[in-house]
C-alpha cells in the first residue's frame, strides 16, 4: 500500500506551510495590542459567567470570549501568545478553502483559492489579531463545506457556532438557508426549515438582548452609522483580498480592482450559464454580502472579511485560459502588499506609553476614552492620565466601556466642556491620541493660551501620536 499523499493533498499541504510564514512574521512584528484586542483580553480575565454575560451585551455574540477565557487564564498575556488562537484559525482556513474550492469546482480551483487566501495581506492581518475575525472566516468556510458535502448534523452544529462568532454571521447563514431550500429534497425540507428557524431564533434572542437597549445611540450618536465609506465601496471589498490600503500605488489598486471585478463577474455569468448549481452557493453569499455592505454597513472590511475566501473560490473556479495568468498576477500583488504591510505596520501603544512615562513634568491627556485602555495597559509612569469619558459616563472601566460602546463620538460642545474641566491651568501637557483622532483639541488648547511644542510618533504609520504643549 502506497503511503504517498495524492497530488492535490501534497500541494495543499505545501501551500498551508507557506501560509504560516508571513503570519508568523507578522505575529511578532505587529507590535502592541490595540483597543479591540485589549477589550477581549480584559473581558476574558473576568470570572467565566460574568465574562460571558458582559460579552453577550457587546456588538458580537460571546463565542470568541468563551474560547479565549481558558486561554487567557492558563497562559501568559504576551501579545504573541494572546494572538495565537487567531493565528491557528487563520492558517486552518487555507486548507479548508482549498477543499471547498475542489468540492465546488475542481482541484485547480481549490489550489488557486488556497494560494490567494494564503497570500492575502488582509486575511494575514486579521489572522494575527486577537479578535473573532479569523474565527468568523474559519466557521463560514467550515459550515459551507459541511453543507456542500451533505453532512447535515455537522452543518447544523457548525452553523450554531458560526452564529455565535459574529453579528454578521447571519449573512452567510441566510445564504446557506436559501441555497439549501432550493437544492434539498422535498421530504427533507421540513427539518431544514425548522432547524434554521430554531437557530435564527436563538441568534435573535441574543440580538434583542444586546441591541435593543442601545437603539437610540445607534441611530443618533454612533460611529456605526456615521462612518464614511472609502472610494469604491463595496466593490473595494474585492481588492482587499490582494492588498491593504496604502501599501500599493493607486494605479495598481484600480487595475487590480478592475481585474478582480471583471473575473468575478465572468465567473458568476459562466456558473449560471452552465448551470453549475454548487457554485451558486458562493455566488449567493457574495450577493447578499454586497447588498448588506451597500445598504447597512458599516463600511469596514473586517465586518465582511468572510467574503474574501468566497471571492477566492470564485476566481479559482473560472473556466478560461486566462485563469493561470490572472491568478499569478493577483498572487504577486498580494505578496508585494503583504511584504509592505509587514515592513511598515506596527501598533505602538507600548512605545507611546513609555515615552509618556519619561515626561515626568507633564500632565497626560487622552481625549478619546477607549484609548485609555491600551495606554494604561502599557503605562508605567506615576502620573494619573486625564481621560475624557464617553458622553453619559463618569469612568473608563471595562464594564462602562462595554455598556456605552456606541457613545464614542464627542460633540464639539461636550469636548470643550470636558477640556475646560480636565486641562490644568499651566505647566506642560502631553496629549496622547490614536486612530480615530479627536478633532478640535489643539484648537481649544491654543485658544486658551497653550503653545504647541512638539509632536512625537513611534512607527512608520503613526499609529500613536503624542503632542506636547506648554503654558
Amino acid at each position: 500500500m502506497s503511503l504517498r499523499m495524492p497530488r492535490f493533498s501534497r500541494w495543499l499541504f505545501l501551500i498551508t506551510l507557506l501560509a504560516l510564514i508571513p503570519r508568523l512574521i507578522f505575529l511578532f512584528t505587529r507590535g502592541s495590542f490595540w483597543f479591540d484586542e485589549l477589550f477581549t483580553l480584559e473581558l476574558a480575565k473576568l470570572p467565566f459567567l460574568e465574562a460571558v454575560r458582559l460579552a453577550s451585551q457587546d456588538t458580537n455574540p460571546p463565542l470568541w470570549t468563551i474560547i479565549m477565557w481558558p486561554w487567557v487564564h492558563l497562559l501568559p498575556h504576551a501579545e504573541w501568545m494572546v494572538r495565537l488562537p487567531a493565528l491557528a484559525l487563520g492558517v486552518a482556513a487555507v486548507p479548508l478553502v482549498g477543499l471547498l474550492g475542489k468540492k465546488l469546482a475542481n482541484p485547480a480551483a481549490g489550489l488557486i483559492a488556497a494560494l490567494l487566501v494564503a497570500a492575502s495581506p488582509t486575511i494575514i492581518y486579521f489572522s494575527t489579531e486577537a479578535r473573532m475575525y479569523a474565527l468568523f472566516v474559519f466557521l463560514t468556510l467550515l459550515t459551507c463545506y459541511f453543507l456542500i458535502t451533505e453532512r447535515r448534523r455537522a452543518y447544523y452544529a457548525s452553523l450554531f457556532l458560526l452564529l455565535g462568532a459574529h453579528l454578521y454571521a447571519v449573512i452567510p447563514a441566510f445564504a446557506f438557508y436559501l441555497w439549501g431550500s432550493l437544492t434539498i429534497k422535498k421530504e427533507k425540507r421540513w427539518r431544514w426549515h425548522c432547524t434554521h428557524f430554531v437557530l435564527i431564533a436563538i441568534w435573535g434572542l441574543w440580538f434583542a438582548w444586546s441591541f435593543l437597549p442601545k437603539v437610540g445611540d445607534i441611530a443618533t450618536n454612533s460611529w456605526f452609522v456615521h462612518t464614511e465609506p472609502r472610494r469604491g465601496w463595496p466593490f473595494s471589498i474585492a481588492s482587499a483580498l490582494t492588498m491593504v490600503a496604502g501599501t500599493m500605488p493607486m494605479y495598481v489598486y484600480w487595475l487590480t480592482l478592475a481585474t478582480m471585478i471583471g473575473f468575478v463577474a465572468y465567473a458568476i455569468y459562466h456558473s449560471i450559464h452552465t448551470k453549475q448549481i454548487a457554485l451558486l452557493l458562493p455566488i449567493t453569499i457574495l450577493g447578499i454580502g454586497f447588498i448588506v455592505a451597500l445598504l447597512v454597513g458599516p463600511p469596514k472590511i473586517k465586518y465582511f472579511l468572510f467574503l474574501l475566501p468566497v471571492i477566492a473560490v470564485l476566481l479559482g473556479a473560472i473556466q478560461t485560459r486566462w485563469r493561470s495568468a490572472m491568478a499569478g498576477f493577483l498572487i504577486v500583488i498580494a505578496l508585494v502588499s503583504t511584504a509592505q504591510l509587514t515592513r511598515t505596520f506596527r501598533f505602538s501603544w507600548d512605545r507611546g506609553a513609555a515615552f509618556a512615562a519619561e515626561q515626568k513634568d507633564a500632565a497626560i491627556l487622552i481625549p478619546w476614552t477607549v484609548n485609555a485602555l491600551p495606554f494604561r495597559h502599557y503605562y508605567r509612569g506615576s502620573a494619573t492620565p486625564l481621560v475624557i469619558p464617553a458622553p453619559g459616563t463618569t469612568d473608563t472601566s471595562i464594564i462602562t466601556l462595554l455598556a456605552h460602546n456606541w457613545r464614542w463620538e464627542l460633540s464639539p460642545d461636550y469636548l470643550q466642556e470636558q477640556l475646560a474641566v480636565l486641562v490644568p491651568s499651566a505647566g506642560s501637557l502631553l496629549v496622547v491620541q490614536s486612530d480615530p483622532y479627536v478633532i478640535g483639541v489643539r484648537e481649544w488648547l491654543e485658544e486658551h493660551g497653550w503653545v504647541f511644542a512638539q509632536a512625537q510618533t513611534f512607527d512608520p504609520m503613526d499609529s500613536v501620536q503624542a503632542e506636547r504643549y506648554t503654558k
